[in-house]
């Protein structure tokens, strides 16, 4: 089996347990979901589980990252900060059911914690390695202050229940970026290199 059908499979059995996840999520409250619940639901053994996930909490740091990946990441790169927002906001809106789920303090920490550090690392290799610009004390702490604060109000998102539009909450983030950081990955700037 070539690297790209193991990837793809991976991915495809991640989804299938997300979605069984997400089925139990509307009817029943997160603590109460055990593995076992989710294993029945995917139609999986809990050995297969445990290949693609660590825990119940694990799906919910896959998925951040993925969204992050798809979207924040990709800022400076092949998106623009909207374009960039919207796209990992659209992902976390698809799964609304997921993030609107109440969760314990440790797991809401540590969710913050992956999108908050994920996004300055992307934030950061975009600068250095796609643009050649060198990370001052005062940028990285920029980015890290835009993250943490970006992170806490995509978060607020979710448990508000997402009544804003992914489109209208990336408008809002890209709007809160420090101007010097957001010249720095503007689109304008990107088209001029080419």
């Amino acid at each position: 089996m070539s690297t790209q059908s193991v990837l793809q499979r991976r991915h495809w059995m991640r989804l299938t347990i997300l979605r069984a996840f997400e089925s139990l999520l509307e009817e029943t409250a997160y603590p109460a979901i055990s593995i076992d619940d989710i294993c029945n639901a995917a139609y999986i053994s809990k050995p297969t589980f445990y290949r693609y996930f660590k825990s119940k909490d694990d799906i919910f740091h896959w998925l951040t990252k993925l969204g992050f990946q798809w979207g924040v990441a990709e800022i400076g790169r092949s998106y623009s900060w909207e374009e960039g927002y919207r796209i990992s906001l659209v992902v976390a809106y698809r799964h609304r059911v997921f993030y609107a789920a109440p969760q314990s303090p440790e797991l809401f920490s540590s969710l913050l914690d992956v999108g908050w550090n994920y996004q300055s690392d992307a934030l950061k290799e975009t600068l250095v390695k796609y643009r050649g610009i060198e990370i001052s004390e005062k940028l990285s702490y920029q980015i890290e202050a835009l993250a943490r604060a970006q992170c806490h109000m995509a978060r607020r998102w979710a448990v508000e229940g997402m009544t804003i539009p992914p489109a209208t909450m990336a408008e809002y983030l890209a709007s809160s970026t420090p101007y010097e950081l957001y010249g720095l990955l503007d689109p304008v700037h990107l088209t001029e290199d080419l």
